[in-house]
């Protein structure tokens, strides 16, 4: 478990960090499903006649999903929904919703820089409570980052 926890937590250093040198593709978008278990995430997204296109079936799912969007400041402050809350009502929040089909939006202000501890309880409560995340790198979280390359796409 603290191995998966380390990955992702890299990951999305590295994704979260890069998005600086990043272009933005106009293109559909792609999301993965994390769960506690490495062979778990599944990119949404697939490669057809040179194209991204969204694979149907798990495209079904997480448009008919609820979503939460998630917002982690600089300071360690959260916003869920646009709503601030401490972190202990953020973690209440978060796992209220455990083990649903709902779609976690994060997004995380000044990636380049080391994250706050707040930032990576939330992670580690999404990763932990087994909800679907897709990294956005704009607060108003109209873009999503693709976990396998990195690329900034629109969200639908």
């Amino acid at each position: 478990m603290t191995k998966l926890v380390f990955f992702i937590l890299a990951s999305i250093s590295l994704l979260l960090g890069c998005q600086a040198d990043t272009e933005v593709v106009v293109d559909p978008v792609a999301t993965a499903k994390v769960t506690t278990k490495a062979d778990d995430v599944e990119p949404v997204a697939s490669e057809s006649s040179g194209a991204q296109t969204a694979d149907a079936s798990m495209a079904s799912v997480a448009e008919n999903a609820p979503e939460m969007e998630v917002a982690v400041f600089r300071d360690g402050s959260v916003e869920i929904d646009g709503e601030k809350l401490g972190l202990e009502a953020a973690i209440a929040t978060i796992k209220s919703v455990s083990g649903s089909d709902t779609m976690v939006y994060y997004y995380r202000e000044a990636p380049q820089e080391e994250p706050h501890p707040n930032a990576m309880t939330i992670i580690t409560t999404v990763v932990e409570s087994g909800l679907s995340l897709a990294f956005s790198s704009e607060p108003d979280f109209s873009t999503v980052v693709a976990p396998d390359t990195g690329e900034i796409f629109p969200r639908n």
